[in-house]
């Protein structure tokens, strides 16, 4: 850290000082992945992308 900013963030978090939370759709390091599919419009895990509910077709946790 040199001018006062994070150059990376946990996962989960984002913005020049990791305060903000992924916004809902995304996850991991910066926010930068997008979540997979998950069922009847619900998101993954800010942090780790797993899906608490899965779509008719679809089993595990992503």
């Amino acid at each position: 850290v040199t001018e006062g900013h994070c150059e990376t963030c946990e996962s989960g978090w984002n913005g020049t000082k990791c305060d903000q939370m992924c916004k809902e759709g995304y996850f991991g390091e910066n926010c930068k992945d997008q979540c997979p599919p998950c069922k009847d419009g619900h998101y993954c895990n800010r942090i780790n992308g797993k899906c608490s509910h899965c779509n008719p077709g679809w089993i595990g946790d992503r």
